[in-house]
């Protein structure tokens, strides 16, 4: 029987959007670390 794998690639779509939504809200405001930090929340906000 194989896995269905439907919800992990929704959340991983969801994932990336939210990745791309603050990469595009933090170029050139934010400093490397606040990206860091950012992109760190969004990641953890998935686990």
């Amino acid at each position: 029987m194989p896995l269905d794998l439907s919800s992990l690639k929704k959340a991983v779509h969801s994932l990336e959007r939210a990745i791309n939504v603050a990469d595009n809200r933090i170029k050139g405001v934010a400093d490397t670390d606040q990206e860091e930090v950012i992109r760190a929340g969004v990641i953890q906000n998935f686990e």
